[in-house]
């Protein structure tokens, strides 16, 4: 009886180090994104584990209009990557856009403007000399997963090894 029972030990590691899981990648990858999207729509979304922190708004900004979206750059250049590593799944969340962090871990410093041309409202160009500026941005994290997120995520992975061990 001892020996079935270490065997079947050994077989279910030896199962567990060996599980692919790419193949639940996209679902857990746009479980992720919606997320993120989601934090742009409510401007502000915390969940009360280690994500998170109890359920505050962004501060907002001066001006008319969602924090954080303008033109949209930033909401459409969210990328979420999965890849398997020797302990288990890693989730990337980001973006490509200089700016993404200042926003999501906020800035106070000096910054170098360099020298360029505006336009006016009226269409008259202009030439803006070289200077440098203060800035004070507040943090707005928007990478951000939801309690109900992780909770998702660990059902496609429940899910998926409750799928391999069945057949």
């Amino acid at each position: 009886m001892q020996t079935n029972i270490e065997e079947f030990g050994n077989n279910l590691r030896k199962l567990l180090e060996n599980l692919d899981f790419s193949p639940i990648f996209p679902a857990i990858e746009a479980v992720c994104h919606a997320s993120v999207i989601q934090n742009f729509s409510n401007e502000g979304r915390y969940g009360s584990q280690v994500w998170g922190g109890g359920s505050k708004k962004w501060t907002k900004s001066q001006r008319e209009g969602q924090t954080l979206s303008d033109r949209g750059h930033l909401r459409q250049s969210i990328t979420v990557e999965c890849t398997q590593e020797h302990d288990g799944i890693k989730i990337t969340v980001g973006s490509n856009l200089e700016y993404a962090a200042i926003h999501h871990f906020g800035f106070n410093g000096t910054v170098n403007i360099k020298s360029h041309e505006r336009r006016s409202k009226r269409g008259k160009k202009y030439s803006v000399r070289s200077h440098n500026r203060s800035m004070n941005v507040r943090e707005r994290p928007y990478f951000v997963l939801q309690d109900d997120d992780i909770e998702q995520i660990k059902d496609l992975i429940k899910e998926h090894i409750r799928a391999i061990i069945e057949n």
